[in-house]
């Protein structure tokens, strides 16, 4: 007895084309995931080094002055950040920068600088400092 098997290629054809399509799908969600979570931590990485040197600058130039000084010497202008007109940082394109915040309570001061990534929403990248008076 003679099986007639003409169907059998096309079955097997698009199946093979089925799993083909399925894996190259997977792998490529797999890649563009893994490039953003990478693109992410870059962003995070530029911006804690953004965050480390302001502070640095700041304690270094201004500690132990009170609100009236630190908003006369700190600045920031285009994306610069200046102390008594020298440049201490240039802040990269992923953040945006908000207003200066001093004040002083009791014999504490404190210094916000609100820094915002758009893509990570879930983080605050604010520059924070805080010190006693002397």
């Amino acid at each position: 007895m003679k099986l007639d098997r003409r169907g059998y290629m096309l079955i097997e054809i698009i199946l093979a084309s089925v799993l083909a399509f399925g894996m190259a799908y997977f792998m490529i969600s797999m890649t563009i995931k893994l490039k953003n979570k990478n693109d992410d931590l870059l962003v995070e990485t530029l911006v804690s080094t953004d965050q480390a040197i302001i502070m640095n600058g700041i304690m270094r130039e201004l500690k132990g002055n009170d609100c009236s000084s630190v908003n006369n010497k700190l600045q920031i202008q285009d994306k610069k950040v200046l102390i008594d007109g020298k440049v201490i940082d240039i802040i990269n394109d992923y953040m945006t920068v908000g207003v200066l915040e001093c004040q002083e309570e009791d014999n504490t001061i404190s210094i916000n600088i609100p820094l915002s990534v758009a893509q990570i929403n879930d983080k605050s990248f604010n520059v924070e400092l805080y010190w006693v008076k002397k």
